[in-house]
């Protein structure tokens, strides 16, 4: 009887700990950004939260801290990574885009082969790869390229 008192004791204990430990983090990390920051800020960075936080930062604009994510996954790549041209293709983009075309172009063939599975991230990626060279080649007004990245586009299964 005693020793199942003290079982019961001790994972009731176990569980009060555990519901306050999952609380105090459920307050600090209130917001996507806020755990994808500190996921990325770990060591070693988790890959995803790396690529997640440059997403949420390059929805907010803030260029400068996409251009440093991108650094920094290069870093750990140990070189130049396809994601990070991904996201200073991105920032180029947003602030030229005549000079964001070949790093465009560049990186296309890397998430092509993605792009016919529908649950891909890979995917995503090359659909908007594509919508930023079609537009991209629409400001400099080059019709023929422009035509060839729609069809390519509207070409992708559904």
């Amino acid at each position: 009887m005693k020793k199942r008192k003290f079982v019961i004791f001790t994972f009731i204990f176990y569980s009060a700990i555990l519901i306050i430990i999952n609380y105090t983090y459920q307050k600090v990390w209130k917001t996507p950004y806020i755990l994808f920051s500190y996921s990325a800020n770990c060591t070693p960075g988790s890959e995803i939260a790396v690529n997640k936080l440059a997403d949420y930062e390059l929805e907010r604009r803030n260029f400068e801290k996409v251009w440093q994510i991108s650094e920094k996954i290069d870093k750990k790549a140990g070189g130049k990574s396809i994601m990070g041209m991904y996201f200073r293709g991105s920032v180029k983009y947003h602030l030229d885009k005549k000079m964001a075309i070949p790093l465009l172009l560049a990186i296309k063939p890397y998430f092509k082969p993605h792009a016919n599975n529908k649950c891909s991230e890979g995917r995503i990626r090359y659909i908007k790869v594509l919508d930023m060279l079609i537009d991209s080649y629409n400001t400099i007004a080059d019709k023929q390229k422009t035509k060839e990245c729609l069809n390519e586009r509207q070409s992708l299964p559904r």
